[in-house]
Order: C-alpha cells, then structure tokens, then sequence
C-alpha cells in the first residue's frame, strides 16, 4: 500500500485463502483509504515465487 498525501508505503504479509477470494487489509488509524494505492501478489508458502503484482 502507498499512501500519496504522506508519502509513506506499507506492506502486508498475512496468509489468506485464495479461495476465498477476498483479503483484508488494516491501514494505520491515520491513513486515508482515498489517498492509498493497493497493489496485489501471490507468493508461495516459501517465499521462493512470487507473482507479478496488480495496481487494484
């Protein structure tokens, strides 16, 4: 995630189910979601792959 209005990036490590086919994201108290960029990637249970990311 990167915050333009600070300008401050974060990342989010948190084991989800794909299947699911949703993720939940906790931004800092003070972030604004409307001033907050996401991107989305896939990573192996070993870190050894990674996918190529999405802007969503």
């Amino acid at each position: 995630c990167f915050n333009e209005a600070l300008p401050n990036e974060i990342f989010r490590k948190r084991s989800n189910n794909r299947v699911e086919g949703k993720a939940i994201v906790e931004l800092p108290k003070h972030w604004n979601a409307s001033e907050t960029h996401f991107w989305l990637y896939a990573s192996s249970w070993d870190m050894m792959h990674n996918s190529d990311s999405v802007y969503i």
